[in-house]
């Protein structure tokens, strides 16, 4: 049996306390805590598909509303022997879509950067926050299965044990063999539609979902940590989500020595390869076979705002390989990438290894 809820509310957010569900520590990685109590029962869909469309709508930062939003949290990035590497924070006044202001702070970096009607622009350096600055306001955001990913998998329903709690867990199976199990999963309250777990890559990636509260209907982690082969990488803690009934816009004005900023954002092949979520191996041509040739053909591409391939053009590569390349790469797709919590294009380089060896 899960213990009965305490709610408490700081600022717009509200925390269901429980007296089960702690907070796993770096040496207990890949150990969820128990699944918390849902703050109010809901009817749960019994089809999966219906579920992760729900769980869409219900969880995470992008869900929370139009209105002004004041949000703070700290995180912290792990070393491969489980220890703090750095600790970041970061903070956000965001009035809408196009209208904030976001402040970076740790040891490798330090930036502002105001969102107007005239566009983007930053103090701090030109350079775009990467690595856990980018990524630890995403995981407060979490991402679903959507369009063709989504049409293109195999749904199925299961229950998983934790701890002394059961979770309602939706697998994803591309239908490809695989030696590990599902490809995706995603685990929630067995009484409402929590996000408490994420899986990907067959469990290589694990994202947990701690302390869930309300804010304005939906569900926020405060405590969020993402795993990559057991190993914590980066945890993100909720400090404050607070409404803006009376904001000063002059806040959002940027100084005289802001830096106007492209709409584009350039970023590292292993981070974007992490975020494929559709790739097509190219064919290769028999004639190149017979004449033995192998090699990595380097392509530099344009990622839409929907994660869908916007341009490519080659850089190098074995001239016989390049446009079974491109054909390929053509039809990739990929989770959009979000940059303060919004869709945004993408810079990236894409290489596609051709090789005899299999």
């Amino acid at each position: 049996m899960i213990s009965a809820a305490r709610y408490s509310c700081i600022a717009l957010f509200c925390t269901v306390s429980l007296a089960v569900g702690q907070t796993p520590s770096p040496s207990t990685s890949g150990t969820p805590p128990p699944a918390q109590a849902a703050p109010a029962k809901v009817e749960m869909p019994s089809d999966p598909g219906a579920l992760l469309a729900l769980a869409a709508k219900k969880n995470g930062l992008q869900n929370v509303g139009p209105e002004p939003l004041h949000v703070k949290a700290t995180y912290q990035v792990f070393d491969d022997k489980g220890g703090v590497q750095e600790t970041g924070t970061f903070e956000e006044w965001r009035v809408s879509a196009t209208k904030y202001k976001v402040i970076y702070t740790s040891p490798s970096l330090n930036q502002t950067n105001y969102s107007t009607e005239s566009g983007l622009f930053r103090v701090g350096g030109s350079k775009w926050p990467e690595g856990p600055a980018a990524n630890a306001r995403n995981l407060l955001s979490p991402t679903f299965p959507w369009g063709e990913w989504l049409s293109k998998s195999k749904l199925g329903l299961v229950d998983r044990k934790v701890g002394a709690a059961t979770l309602k867990c939706v697998t994803l199976d591309s239908g490809k063999p695989s030696p590990v199990g599902y490809g995706w999963v995603y685990c929630f309250d067995p009484t409402a539609p929590i996000l408490r777990i994420a899986e990907s890559f067959q469990g290589a990636n694990q994202t947990l979902y701690n302390g869930i509260g309300l804010a304005r209907g939906t569900y926020i982690a405060r405590d969020v940590v993402f795993s990559r082969l057991g190993k914590w990488e980066l945890r993100v803690h909720l400090d404050l989500l607070d409404a803006l009934s009376h904001f000063d816009e002059s806040t959002l004005i940027p100084p005289a020595d802001a830096i106007a900023m492209p709409k584009r954002v350039s970023v590292g092949t292993g981070v974007m390869a992490g975020k494929i979520i559709r790739k097509v191996t190219p064919e290769y041509p028999a004639i190149a076979k017979a004449a033995r040739i192998q090699g990595t053909v380097v392509i530099q591409a344009i990622i839409g705002r929907d994660g869908k391939i916007a341009d490519l053009r080659t850089v190098s590569g074995p001239p016989m390989l390049l446009r079974p390349a491109l054909e390929s790469v053509r039809s990739w797709e990929y989770q959009p990438y979000l940059l303060e919590g919004e869709p945004i294009e993408v810079e990236t380089e894409i290489n596609v290894v051709f090789s005899l060896g299999g």
